[in-house]
């Protein structure tokens, strides 16, 4: 995929094992940096400022195991972050499935994001990502424009919504 102003994107690349998560980049950091840079609150999740090397490692994740594995701990982060903000309950236990559902729902999202950067669509919002009670919903501008991920956006779930303003 390639982003006007971001550069490349180039998801057919292979790297290697050990540089999917590097040092630097650790589970914990990378949730750090989106709470200090507050892309993720309850209201909503924006990615408009997050560098397209993380989407890269992000994306890059779901083509090995332990990718996966540190995808679905990012989800833990997120949801109970979420749930922390919106019950008070820190911990929640929640199947495996549900996790790797949500890091799946999650990778789509950011791929909406990499839409928005291509100015396919202008307008994106989700609602309930990290809410595991409810179904999550995408909000955009152009559904049309998604049509490489509407294959994926059904076998996750989502539902889709068109925005139309008022």
């Amino acid at each position: 995929m390639y982003n006007v102003g971001m550069g490349v994107l180039d998801l057919d690349k292979q790297k290697p094992a050990q540089s999917i998560w590097t040092s630097s980049t650790q589970v914990y950091d990378f949730f750090s940096v989106f709470l200090e840079r507050q892309v993720i609150n309850v209201a909503h999740l924006d990615l408009s400022f997050i560098p397209i090397d993380y989407f890269d490692q992000l994306l890059h994740c779901r083509h090995s195991e332990d990718g996966q594995g540190y995808l679905n701990l990012l989800m833990m982060l997120f949801t109970e972050f979420y749930q922390e903000k919106v019950t008070g309950q820190h911990k929640i236990r929640l199947p495996e499935e549900k996790y790797q559902l949500m890091s799946a729902q999650f990778l789509i999202y950011v791929q909406c994001e990499l839409l928005r950067r291509d100015k396919v669509i202008s307008y994106l919002n989700e609602e309930n990502l990290f809410n595991p009670n409810v179904k999550t919903i995408f909000i955009v501008d152009n559904a049309d424009g998604m049509s490489d991920l509407q294959t994926q956006i059904q076998n996750t779930q989502i539902l889709l919504r068109e925005f139309r303003p008022t």
